[in-house]
């Protein structure tokens, strides 16, 4: 079978004309995300997660460039909607915190500690959202 290939758009950058008007990007698993956060958008804040941080405590750092994690983040949404024992789902206030396992090497666990431990390695991705689909943060993650 062939498989498709998604491009994501650029937030910032040259190719800001990629987005619509309200800077409002709808992943092809219905993921939203928004402006938003300290980074003044939410597809900046998870690019945070691309590199490590060591003045951070804990930080999972996803391996790959920008497509393939929007695709990983994509492809953990897509099997949360089927529970089981791979997925955990949690709410914290008015957001939910979802854990997926995917079973693959995913990226790291950086920050001070990461790098004390030897950055061992993340399979699972966890995804906070609100409103049911607007992302929040999405990062890997070494256990439940």
């Amino acid at each position: 079978s062939r498989r498709r290939h998604t491009r994501y758009p650029l937030v910032t950058g040259v190719q800001t004309c990629a987005l619509p008007i309200s800077n409002v990007f709808e992943s092809p698993a219905g993921l939203l995300y928004l402006p938003g956060s300290a980074e003044g958008h939410r597809i900046d804040h998870v690019s945070q997660h691309l590199q490590d941080n060591p003045a951070k405590k804990l930080h999972g750092v996803f391996e790959g460039d920008r497509n393939r994690w929007l695709a990983t983040i994509d492809e953990a949404w897509r099997k949360s909607a089927a529970g089981g024992p791979l997925v955990k789902r949690q709410q914290q206030n008015n957001r939910t915190v979802t854990t997926v396992n995917l079973k693959r090497r995913l990226g790291y666990v950086g920050g001070s500690e990461g790098a004390r431990d030897g950055n061992p390695e993340c399979r699972l991705v966890r995804i906070v959202t609100e409103n049911r689909r607007e992302v929040i943060t999405a990062y890997p993650v070494q256990a439940f």
